[in-house]
C-alpha cells in the first residue's frame, strides 16, 4: 500500500482566509477557529516522489520560529471542498460528524479516487471519525473503531498525544488471488485487508509561516507513525468460519515523519512527509509535499516600456508598474531580453520582487545603447507566478538612438528592412510573413521564437545586397498553440512582431 495513503489517514485540511500577523504571542487554536463553511473550495500545490524524493527544509522545532514555504509551488493542484454534514454521503455511518471534507487528492484516506473525510470538532479535541471513497473496491465508508485525534482543544504549543487506529475492510476475491489460494479458493468468500496504524503526535513549534498566501502565526505539528498491513482470506469450511493470512501480501509499514502547519481561522497550511524509515527529525528529502495554493491576480502594464531617444554611450531609465489584486503574494521572479540587448538593458530593481495583496510594485530599467539602433520589435520577457496568465509575459520595448540612420515608415523608424505584413495573424497552421529589404551589407535572417526564448524557425530571408519585397511561409503544424515573436534581423538591426497560433 503506498506510503501517502498512510499519511492521508492523518490528513485534515482547509483554510478560509488569511489572518494578518500583528503579534508575536503564541497561537492557540480553539474549536471556533477551525474553518467549516460548506461550499468553500480550497486548492493545494501537491507533489509526490517516492523514488527520488523532494528536497525540503522543514525548519526547527521550538518557539517563535520562521518557516518559509514560499518555494513549494508545483505543477499538480488538488482541491478540497467543505460539505454540509447533514447532506454529506454516508451520513448514517457518521451521524456525529460536524465537519466533512471532499477531496480530489487521489490519496485521501484509503481511497483510490476522490473521497470524503468525516470529522468531529468538540471542546475536547478535533477528531477524525473515518473516510469513504467514491469508486473502486474502496467505495464504502470506513469508520475508525475509535476516533483518531487530530489535535486536542484548545491546541497549544507543547501538547503531546498518541494516535492510532485499525481498519478492516473486505471485498470479493479477484481471480488473481483465487489462483494464489489454490484449493483453498473454493472455500473463500471474501478478502479482507487489515490496516493498523500507531504512533505519536505533538505540537512541537510555533511561529510565522510564509507561503503564497502571505504570513500567518501557526503551530507546527510533528507526527511519527508506523504500522502494518495484513491480507486475509475469509470463508467457511464444514460450517466453521476461518481467516487465513495470505503470505507475501502483507508487510510492516516502516516509520515515517510528517510535519503539518495549522493556524487559527486558517486550518491546515501545509504538510511535508518524509521517506519511509526516516529517523532524522530535520530530514531534507520528502516523499510528499502539499501546500495551500493561494494565488495572486496580477495587473500587468498594457503600455510598452518606453526609453525614448538615448545617445550611444549614454543611459536612460524607464519604469513599469505591476499590481496585485489577488489573495496571494505576487512575484516577478526574473526578466529577460534578447541576446543582443542583454548587455545593454539592466534591471535596476532587485529580483525576485514581491508584490503584496492590493499593492503595486515599480520595476526600473536602464538602457545604455552600445550601437545605433531602434528597439522597435524587441521584447522584455516577464516571468511571474500568476497561474492565470502565461509566463513569461512579453512587453514591448520602445526607444532609439538619435543618430540611427533608419527610414520612416507607418510604424515609425524602420531599419534598411521592414516587416510589411503577417497574414493570417492569428493563424491555425500556416502564416505568410512579407517584408522589404533595402541595400543591407549583410544577409537578413528571419527567426521565430516562443515566449521562453527558444528558436522554433529560422530562414535566411535575403542574401547580402538583395533589395525588394520578400516573403516567408511558416508551417507551424507541429508547434503548440500560443504566442510567438518573429524577428527580422541583419547588419546589427532588428525588427519584430507578435504571432498568435491557435487551433
Amino acid at each position: 500500500m503506498p506510503r501517502y495513503i498512510i499519511i492521508k489517514l492523518l490528513a485534515v485540511v482547509t483554510v478560509l482566509g488569511l489572518i494578518p500577523l500583528y503579534s508575536n504571542a503564541q497561537p492557540v487554536i480553539r474549536p471556533r477557529d477551525i474553518p467549516n463553511q460548506p461550499g468553500v473550495e480550497l486548492a493545494y500545490w501537491t507533489a509526490a516522489d517516492t523514488v527520488n524524493g523532494i528536497q525540503v527544509d522543514v525548519g526547527q522545532a521550538g518557539e517563535d520560529r520562521v518557516w518559509d514555504l514560499t518555494a513549494y509551488q508545483f505543477e499538480d493542484v488538488t482541491f478540497d471542498t467543505l460539505l454540509d454534514p447533514e447532506a454529506a454521503p454516508d451520513r448514517e455511518t457518521f451521524p456525529t460528524a460536524n465537519r466533512v471534507l471532499h477531496s480530489t487528492a487521489n490519496d485521501l484516506g484509503l481511497n483510490l479516487g476522490t473521497g470524503y473525510q468525516y470529522e468531529i470538532v468538540a471542546d475536547s479535541g478535533w477528531y477524525m471519525l473515518g473516510v469513504a471513497g467514491d469508486a473502486g473496491i474502496l467505495d464504502r465508508p470506513l469508520a475508525y473503531p475509535t476516533p483518531m485525534m487530530v489535535m486536542p482543544m484548545p491546541a497549544e504549543y507543547g501538547a503531546e498525544w498518541d494516535i492510532g487506529t485499525q481498519i478492516r475492510f473486505g471485498f470479493p476475491p479477484p481471480d488473481t488471488l483465487r489462483e494464489m489460494l489454490g484449493e483453498l479458493a473454493a472455500f473463500v468468500d471474501s478478502i479482507y485487508i487489515q490496516f493498523e496504524l500507531g504512533g505519536a503526535a505533538s505540537l512541537d513549534g510555533w511561529g510565522i509561516v510564509r507561503f503564497s498566501g502571505g504570513e500567518v502565526r501557526a503551530l507546527r505539528q510533528k507526527i511519527s507513525t508506523r504500522g502494518s498491513i495484513t491480507v486475509l482470506a475469509v470463508g467457511r469450511i464444514l460450517g466453521r468460519r476461518f481467516e487465513q493470512e495470505i503470505p507475501g501480501l502483507g508487510y510492516e509499514i516502516q516509520a515515517s515523519l510528517t510535519y503539518r502547519w495549522f493556524a487559527a481561522g486558517v486550518g491546515e497550511i501545509a504538510s511535508i512527509t518524509s521517506t519511509m524509515g526516516e529517523e532524522d527529525p530535520n530530514f531534507n528529502v520528502a516523499s510528499q509535499v502539499r501546500v495551500r495554493r493561494i494565488v495572486p491576480q496580477m495587473v500587468f502594464p498594457q503600455d510598452p516600456l518606453v526609453f525614448g531617444e538615448v545617445a550611444v554611450g549614454n543611459s536612460r531609465a524607464a519604469s513599469l508598474y505591476f499590481g496585485n489584486q489577488g489573495e496571494g503574494i505576487g512575484i516577478i521572479s526574473r526578466i529577460e531580453f534578447s541576446d543582443d540587448l542583454a548587455s545593454e538593458i539592466e534591471v535596476l530593481t532587485e529580483l525576485p520582487n514581491v508584490i503584496e495583496k492590493d499593492s503595486t510594485a515599480r520595476i526600473r530599467f536602464l538602457w545604455s545603447p552600445l550601437q545605433e539602433r531602434t528597439l522597435e520589435g524587441q521584447w522584455a520577457l516577464i516571468y511571474h507566478n500568476d497561474p492565470t496568465v502565461n509566463s513569461p509575459l512579453s512587453i514591448a520595448l520602445e526607444g532609439n538612438t538619435p543618430n540611427f540612420n533608419g527610414v520612416k515608415g507607418e510604424a515609425g523608424i524602420i531599419n534598411e528592412f521592414s516587416l510589411n505584413s503577417i497574414y493570417p495573424n492569428p493563424f491555425n497552421s500556416t502564416t505568410t510573413i512579407t517584408f522589404s529589404v533595402g541595400q543591407v551589407s549583410k544577409p537578413v535572417s528571419l527567426r521565430i521564437y516562443d515566449l521562453s526564448g527558444r528558436e522554433v524557425y529560422t530562414a535566411v530571408a535575403a542574401p547580402s545586397g538583395t533589395a525588394g519585397e520578400h516573403r516567408a511561409v511558416w508551417n507551424a503544424s507541429g508547434a503548440p498553440t500560443g504566442m510567438y515573436v518573429v524577428r527580422l534581423g541583419g547588419a546589427g538591426k532588428t525588427v519584430g512582431h507578435k504571432l498568435v497560433l491557435t487551433r
